[in-house]
């Protein structure tokens, strides 16, 4: 049954990958030119408000919530310093990579703004 919670929690790692992905290539469309900078900063709002909804991302909190049960010990950070510690050992503070997320929200806010207006 371990396994089972485990293998559910490296599926959700691989999402979480993946939206950890667009988010990257979001961050870069959003200074470019063409309609995809709209589409970056629907995607980073939408990111960032459903990251303040839940208090924290719920693919994280999902991915804490099987490997507690696989019986593996999880810190209580966020996915992209654990993500970026795993993969590259590169180590940011979680309040580093919420201030980031959070000045692409008020960049991708301004984008919409004078886009909608």
């Amino acid at each position: 049954m371990k396994r089972n919670y485990l293998s559910k929690a490296n599926k959700i790692e691989a999402i979480h990958v993946i939206v950890f992905v667009i988010t990257l290539f979001s961050m870069f469309f959003l200074f470019s030119s063409n309609i995809l900078r709209i589409y970056s900063a629907i995607w980073l709002v939408g990111l960032w408000s459903v990251d303040h909804i839940y208090g924290s991302c719920p693919l994280t909190r999902w991915e804490h919530k099987f490997r507690t049960l696989a019986g593996q010990r999880i810190k209580k950070t966020k996915f992209i310093p654990r993500f970026l510690h795993k993969a590259f050992n590169l180590r940011f503070s979680d309040r580093l990579t919420e201030l980031g997320l959070t000045v692409y929200f008020f960049f991708s806010s301004l984008i919409l703004i004078r886009y909608f207006i």
